[in-house]
Formats: C-alpha cells, sequence, structure tokens
C-alpha cells in the first residue's frame, strides 16, 4: 500500500513540477517573430507601371506646391512616386550612380525633383553658365515633356546643372523660354539634389481639357561627365537604348490627376492572344 502512495505521490509532483516549468518558460520566451517570405511564398514585387511598353507615371494632384529650395523634404514629396533611373543605352545592370526622381502637379504648375547619389561630390563638374548654354556637358539632370501622346509633336525640353545653371528649350531650339521657371540646387551627404518648377501657363498645351486628361510624353534623364579616372555614366527614366537623351517614341507616359488623367488598365494576362483567337 505504501508503495502505491508513494507512487501516486511521485506522479503528482512530477505532474506539477512539469506544469511549473512549462508556464515558465511560456512566460520567459517571446513571440515568435513571423518570416514574412513565409507568410507570402511566391510573392513578387509588383513591376512599375507602363502603358504601350514604355514607363508610365500617374502624376499626384497637389492643392499647394512645395517650397523649391533644394532639399527635398517638403512633406508634400511623399505623396510622389519614386522613378528610378536605368542605364540610358538599356543596359540590364544597375547604374554604378543612383539616381530617383519624383514629380507631382498643382493645377498650376509641374514639378520635378531629382536626387543623384554620388560619393565624390567634391568632384563633380559643373560650373556657372550663361542660360541656353553647353549645360548638358556638367552633371545634370534634363526634363523632357510634351503634352500629347504622340511621338511626333514638339516637346519641351529643360537641363539644370549641379549649380543651378539652365537650359531651356524647344524640339532641341532655344526658341522657348520657361516664364517663372524655379531651380534650386542643393547638396547631402552622398548626393546632389534639384527642384524644377514649371508652370504650365508657359507650356504649348491642347486647346481641350479632354486632350489634357490623356497620356503626356515625359523623360527624365541624368548626365554624369567623364572624370579623369572614370568613364561617364548617363542613366534615364525611360531608356532610348542608345546615346541620344532626344528619342521621343522611347520617352515614357504621365498621366496627371491634376487633368483627370488615370493610368490605363493593363490588359490580363491572355487577353491579347483571347481577342485574336476569337476574330
Amino acid at each position: 500500500m505504501r508503495s502505491y502512495l508513494a507512487l501516486f505521490s511521485a506522479m503528482v509532483l512530477t505532474l506539477a513540477l512539469s506544469g511549473c516549468k512549462e508556464g515558465d518558460g511560456d512566460a520567459e520566451k517571446e513571440p515568435a517573430k513571423k518570416n514574412p517570405a513565409k507568410q507570402e511564398p511566391g510573392k513578387k514585387t509588383p513591376a512599375p507601371p507602363a502603358y504601350k511598353d514604355r514607363p508610365a507615371v500617374l502624376v499626384p494632384k497637389i492643392s499647394k506646391g512645395p517650397m523649391i529650395d533644394g532639399k527635398l523634404d517638403d512633406s508634400v514629396w511623399k505623396k510622389a512616386p519614386v522613378l528610378r533611373f536605368k542605364y540610358t543605352d538599356g543596359r540590364a545592370d544597375p547604374p554604378k550612380h543612383d539616381t530617383e526622381a519624383r514629380v507631382l502637379a498643382s493645377k498650376d504648375a509641374f514639378f520635378v525633383a531629382f536626387r543623384c547619389a554620388d560619393s565624390e561630390l567634391k568632384n563633380l563638374k559643373a560650373e556657372k553658365r550663361d542660360r541656353d548654354t553647353e549645360i548638358w556637358e556638367d552633371d545634370s539632370v534634363e526634363i523632357f515633356l510634351a503634352s500629347s501622346e504622340s511621338a511626333e509633336e514638339p516637346y519641351h525640353q529643360v537641363i539644370v546643372n549641379a549649380v543651378g545653371s539652365i537650359y531651356d528649350g524647344y524640339m532641341k531650339g532655344e526658341g522657348w523660354e520657361c516664364k517663372n521657371l524655379k531651380v534650386v540646387t542643393g547638396r547631402e551627404e552622398k548626393a546632389w539634389t534639384v527642384e524644377v518648377e514649371i508652370p504650365f501657363a508657359s507650356l504649348n498645351l491642347p486647346e481641350h481639357a479632354e486632350e489634357m486628361a490623356k497620356g503626356w510624353r515625359l523623360n527624365l534623364n541624368r548626365t554624369r561627365p567623364k572624370r579623369d579616372d572614370q568613364d561617364g555614366q548617363d542613366t534615364a527614366w525611360s531608356p532610348t537604348e542608345g546615346t541620344s537623351n532626344h528619342v521621343p517614341e522611347k520617352f515614357g507616359y504621365a498621366f496627371f490627376e491634376v487633368f483627370k488623367g488615370k493610368l490605363p488598365v493593363p490588359p490580363k494576362p491572355g487577353a491579347e492572344a483571347k481577342k485574336t483567337a476569337e476574330k
């Protein structure tokens, strides 16, 4: 009888101790960290918007534009999509010196911000130049803009170098001056920056509002000239797949919310093949 009681007491004690240890362990154990990759297996990063096989962007509408001071710290820029640059000639490998841009629009103006990464800011090649001179020979950025989907329509061009000198022209010409254009450059620890404000009133625009809602041709480019010991680097939001930036059929597309523009809905996979088969 004693042996049974001893055995029963030992079992009760063992269970009690086991319960205490499990409780203590649960109290001390940190919640398991979830692995996002395991939560959503096979999830891919969404591809950037595109239209007619070219990059596309929906330009957000804003009521008030950012302060043009070259700092890119205005909170309104958080509403803008980030546009990342690739090599202008179409090479697939990532550029050594990153460039990103952002775009916004109010009812009165188009705003563009550039951040040009460079670990050698002291070696930037840029000098104060007269307007409409060889700004493109310096560390510089370019904006190409036409208020039409057609690559045949004339386009506006604005170039800004790293110290704020300006070129503005119309289809490679000097016959257009962007009135009330605002440009300010800045410096970060490992990048130089540009903010640009282009008034819509200074552009050649369609007469009818419905035309404004359609796609505009847009491209954004950066030139980093050759250094003594380094090759130059030419990059663009929409690569022209050649050595020239002036290839409008390779420009991307911008749709302006302020003009009631919307990104076209891409066709579903296989929809085109199904449509062809039904004919």
